[in-house]
């Protein structure tokens, strides 16, 4: 089970990431109760090396519009943090080139 995998992660921002990478099989709902009971901690806006914040990993991997809509919330100037990976890469670059479903764009 995925739950029982991320429950051994070290930190929340970890367990975040691992959520994400699963892009369109995420099961948004489980996510988005785990999200909201843990969001408030500053680990919402920690940047990975490349400076990718965790909105540019969902719309990397195509997340639910629900998850990215929950994200920024959460930080609302996620939006406009850029990345470092291949150039600097706003969110919305990022959901283009990734060819992110159009609501979430």
């Amino acid at each position: 089970m995925i739950e029982e995998h991320v429950a051994t992660l070290p930190d929340d921002h970890s367990r975040c990431k691992f959520h994400l990478i699963c892009g369109e099989r995420l099961d948004a709902p489980t996510f988005l109760a785990w999200f909201e009971g843990c969001k408030g901690g500053g680990w919402i806006t920690q940047k990975d090396p490349f400076g990718k914040t965790l909105l540019h990993l969902a719309l990397e991997n195509n997340a639910p519009r629900s998850v990215a809509d929950a994200l920024i919330n959460a930080w609302p100037t996620a939006a406009m943090e850029y990345g470092s990976r291949f150039g600097v890469q706003s969110p919305l670059h990022t959901a283009l080139t990734y060819n992110a479903p159009d609501a979430v764009v």
